[in-house]
């Protein structure tokens, strides 16, 4: 009896000891979660702070942008991507135009005149591709997509150096042209340059 006792005892013991043990790893568990969670979300915040005055030089608070080029040549050698490359009129304009509202948004620089600013921002379209992607039975196109491919450089004008210079930076979009989601190429490229420009405007903030 003593002896069935004793078990019984060592029994219950063994398994408090099993429980609290299990309580103790439950604990550490749930707060190495939790570290985790803070770790992850610091990263997240520092990574998605770019626009962070802190990280663009003090000095370099102004920029001019030029007009960028139209460098598209349709009549150079075909090759695959060469097959669907268009020339689009003014999308040298359209480019320029969209790169200065991210600025503005964005908010690191403030746009003056050349003679009056820090920075200088030059580029030229090297490139506009409109591939179908999708045709319907009757091979009929419903989606398009779209890339503009652009070379930038961005040059302190007190020292005349180059500071960036970015080459076949690219964006690109998908539309439909038929059915509810149906959108005009105008209006894809609407979308295809805010991509670009927020591509833009991330180069030259992270260069800082």
């Amino acid at each position: 009896m003593k002896n069935f006792n004793s078990n019984v005892i060592a029994s219950e013991r063994s398994e408090r000891s099993n429980l609290l043990g299990s309580r103790s790893l439950l604990r550490r568990a749930s707060l190495c979660s939790a570290l985790l969670a803070m770790t992850i979300s610091a990263f997240i915040i520092s990574g998605c702070g770019y626009t962070n005055r802190s990280l663009i030089a003090p000095d370099a608070d102004t920029i001019f942008v030029d007009t960028f080029k139209n460098s598209i040549d349709i009549t150079k050698e075909i090759t695959v991507r060469q097959r669907f490359s268009v020339y689009k009129p003014f999308i040298e304009v359209k480019v320029t135009n969209a790169v200065i509202k991210r600025i503005l948004y964005d908010g690191n620089f403030k746009i003056v005149n050349r003679d009056l600013s820090d920075l200088l921002l030059t580029g030229e379209v090297i490139d506009y591709l409109r591939q179908p992607l999708r045709y319907s039975d009757a091979k009929d196109i419903l989606e398009y997509r779209l890339n503009v491919i652009i070379n930038f450089k961005l040059q302190d004008l007190k020292t005349g150096k180059v500071l960036l210079d970015e080459k076949n930076l690219t964006a690109d979009t998908t539309y439909f042209v038929t059915g509810k989601s149906a959108k005009s190429e105008d209006s894809a490229i609407d979308t295809l340059l805010e991509d670009l420009s927020r591509r833009v405007i991330s180069r030259i903030v992270n260069r800082w």
